[in-house]
């Protein structure tokens, strides 16, 4: 599995579903991270936020399981990899590029807010 990022929860890695071959992000915590630091309730809002979403600027959970040292999260796998690491290499967008980008962060946060998941 290559690994696509890493972040405070754990790490994200490609994966392919054995039966269908699709690819898949799919979200790494460990569940002594989680209860050390005190981020139960975090990991548990997270999934249900990522569950519910249902929007093409968003990815949404496909599956979640656990095992006894981790919890997973699969999400759909958008290639191109994030914004940040984007910019990190490109340095700079050009214009229209950024007027889509800024469009596409708009409606997702747009449709965030009608699904209240993100108070104003």
């Amino acid at each position: 599995m290559l690994r696509l990022g890493k972040g405070g929860f754990g790490e994200v890695l490609l994966c392919r579903h054995k039966k269908t071959n699709s690819l898949y992000a799919m979200k790494t915590m460990e569940k002594t991270h989680i209860v050390t630091n005190s981020n139960i309730e975090r990991a548990v809002e997270e999934r249900s936020i990522l569950q519910s979403m249902d929007h093409p600027f968003c990815v949404r959970l496909v599956f979640a399981f656990q095992d006894d040292k981790s919890l997973y999260l699969v999400m759909n796998y958008v290639s191109g990899g994030n914004l940040y690491n984007r910019l990190k290499t490109l340095k700079k967008f050009p214009e229209e590029q950024i007027q889509f980008y800024a469009a596409e962060i708009a409606a997702a946060l747009e449709y965030l807010h009608q699904a209240m998941m993100i108070v104003p």
